[in-house]
């Protein structure tokens, strides 16, 4: 649920082109863009997931939009205990992008 929203977040803040070296050397996504290729592998990877079943909103997950403020508090506990850096408003970023 969250892979194709955190891809999206990096995409949408002009973080793709490891998106797009994944596209190419792992889902042999090919064309002359970095950042179409960046948006074919977010939407490869989803229709992926959808294919072997697993969902990929929080809404197939029959998780609401209500229940984000209290997933990123969980997850910004996780952040921290893991030595990682993620500003509270990015977190609900890429929630909302998996909404």
């Amino acid at each position: 649920i969250i892979i194709p929203g955190y891809l999206k977040f990096n995409l949408q803040k002009g973080k793709f082109k490891r998106i797009s070296r994944f596209g190419k050397n792992v889902l042999k996504i090919g064309s002359n863009d970095d950042k179409t290729i960046a948006k074919e592998t977010i939407e490869t990877l989803k229709n992926w997931f959808s294919d072997i079943g697993a969902p990929i909103t929080l809404k197939e997950a029959n998780i609401p939009e209500t229940d984000i403020p209290f997933i990123v508090e969980n997850a910004m506990g996780t952040i921290k205990l893991w030595g990682m850096s993620y500003a509270k408003k990015s977190v609900e970023e890429i929630l909302r992008n998996a909404a």
